[in-house]
């Protein structure tokens, strides 16, 4: 139970922590003139005027999307993954038929030999052979 317990409060920590660096990301944007254009209108939206609390909602919307475009790049990874993966499946079958259709043909093509080594036995017989 203790384990779970530190287990539980290291992952509290450390979420506080990724927040803490992202409004460092953020503040650092601000100290160089950057902008996103969205998340400021968001601010400005929910502010409803108060110009003082933009600065702190612009924070907020900001973090927010850099999270929502994290999430939407994990998730293109993961069907980008996926695709990967039902190819290299779609892939391995194919190989797998593309081998047992040669192994077909091998079987194939050993019979039409055999059929003609019994055709040329079965015509040498008849030239020796005055009966046929």
């Amino acid at each position: 139970m203790r384990g779970i317990f530190t287990q539980l409060k290291g992952q509290l920590a450390l979420s506080r922590l990724s927040e803490d660096k992202l409004i460092e990301l953020v503040l650092a944007e601000q100290r160089q003139g950057e902008v996103d254009e969205v998340a400021l209108a968001k601010a400005k939206m929910d502010a409803e005027g108060d110009d003082k609390k933009v600065e702190a909602l612009y924070i907020k919307h900001r973090i927010r999307r850099i999270k929502d475009n994290d999430d939407a790049n994990l998730a293109a990874a993961a069907s980008i993954k996926q695709k990967a993966n039902e190819w290299d499946q779609k892939s391995k079958t194919f190989s797998q038929s593309n081998k047992e259709t040669n192994a077909v043909q091998r079987s194939g093509k050993s019979l039409i030999r055999i059929y003609l080594l019994l055709f040329i036995v079965l015509i040498i017989l008849s030239l020796n052979n005055p009966y046929y």
